[in-house]
């Protein structure tokens, strides 16, 4: 199932600016687990999961009166169910709905972690009266999205280096042949029939025409390179900045400090292992401008230090958690509890009868000395021990099924 409608607000919206001649500025898609059925009357979506700035906003080829809103949720969020979709303008106005089939966005650390590409059809009117409000630094792109634009640049330099090897080709024929009509025969040639023909061409005329021939088929051979030059140049840097782009989605990249999880061995560049070390701030102005000394600094105050995450579960700041950048040690809570049993009176002592532990609690028995002892206590029980190893494997060190990956900070844009 699949169904879209403008809600109302956002009918009121389209109304005012077609008649005013203005536009509404679409921002984002907010995704929620939302099951219930929607109608034009919701001016709030509930259960809000997650958010995503629109990347795309274009008028449909086949029907002038629909746009297409197109985003992606990255790989590296999820862990929620999708069943409603809300499109909310610059000004968090709901402007549109969208009721999907139950979707999952799984999480990386499920394995089944993928890129989820939206893409919504809405009915407006008039489609120029919709634009899109982009916060360049947060828009992505899909890996399939950024191959498909590294083909058609590829495919569009190919045909310019075609255009560009056929004009040289060209160039060079052409001066191949006017080269060919100013040959030293033809010029005597000319010369000894000028006493019988009547000719406009001297020696001298003949070879300063050449002369200016050759430096023009030249000078536009030399132009013709330099262009292909600078195409190459402007085609070579555009080339870089996709595979940039690739690399940044591939590694989930975003603003500078942001701190990934990475499964390789070896820290890619731009990036550096979360591992407490003092850095220069004149040699990383942009990293010391987005976490500055929260992490620690040097002594002369000329370093910053950088989260030191080696060994430690990462968790977000509130609750009982501490301030942001401040350690918080291990701890447990309290366990305790009480043991009761009958007791039984031998002279100036007493034993423990019919005594039974569970658990992490074990009994302590054993052949015991009594002072005025009337009966035999050999075996009897005395204690008891208390051991959480008897129920839930242990360690020196507190901590839930894990596994270690290292962590990187973006030292750059």
């Amino acid at each position: 199932m699949y169904e879209t409608l403008i809600t109302k607000k956002g009918q009121e919206l389209l109304a005012k600016a077609l008649s005013t001649n203005t536009q509404v500025a679409l921002k984002e898609i907010r995704f929620s687990d939302y099951a219930g059925s929607i109608n034009e009357n919701m001016n709030v979506l509930a259960s809000i999961k997650h958010t995503q700035d629109i990347t795309s906003n274009m008028q449909d080829t086949n029907n002038a009166n629909t746009i297409v809103i197109e985003t992606l949720i990255p790989a590296n969020i999820g862990g929620f169910y999708i069943e409603t979709l809300g499109v909310y303008t610059n000004k968090g106005e709901l402007f549109a709905l969208a009721k999907i089939n139950s979707t999952y966005k799984p999480l990386l650390s499920e394995n089944l972690a993928t890129d989820l590409h939206v893409k919504l059809y809405l009915q407006v009117g008039n489609a120029t009266n919709v634009v899109l409000n982009i916060d360049e630094s947060v828009v992505l792109a899909s890996r399939e999205y950024v191959n498909a634009e590294l083909l058609l640049i590829k495919d569009e330099f190919n045909k310019s280096q075609n255009l560009q090897d056929n004009k040289i080709s060209a160039l060079e024929n052409t001066k191949a042949e006017k080269l060919q009509v100013f040959t030293r025969d033809e010029i005597n040639v000319k010369l000894n029939t000028k006493a019988d023909k009547t000719t406009t061409y001297t020696k001298v005329e003949v070879d300063n025409s050449q002369t200016t021939q050759n430096t023009t088929i030249s000078t536009n051979h030399t132009s013709v390179l330099n262009q292909l030059a600078l195409q190459n140049t402007q085609m070579s840097k555009l080339m870089t900045q996709c595979q940039n782009l690739l690399t940044k989605i591939e590694l989930g990249g975003g603003k500078v400090g942001m701190i990934f999880m990475y499964a390789g061995a070896t820290i890619p560049s731009n990036y550096m292992l979360c591992d407490g070390r003092e850095l220069l701030k004149t040699a990383y102005p942009q990293l010391f401008q987005a976490i500055g000394t929260i992490y620690g600094e040097s002594t002369d105050k000329l370093k910053f230090k950088i989260p030191d995450l080696r060994g430690k579960f990462v968790r977000c700041v509130g609750g009982n958690a501490f301030a942001l950048g401040v350690l918080q040690g291990d701890a447990i809570r309290n366990i305790k509890g009480d043991m009761k049993a009958a007791k039984e009176s031998w002279g100036n002592a007493q034993f423990i009868d019919a005594l039974d532990c569970t658990g992490v609690f074990e009994v302590i028995k054993g052949n015991k000395s009594w002072t005025g002892d009337s009966q035999p206590n050999a075996n009897q029980a005395w204690g008891v021990s208390f051991d959480v190893s008897r129920v839930v494997p242990t360690a020196n060190e507190n901590r839930p099924i894990n596994m270690a990956m290292n962590f990187i900070i973006q030292l750059k844009e």
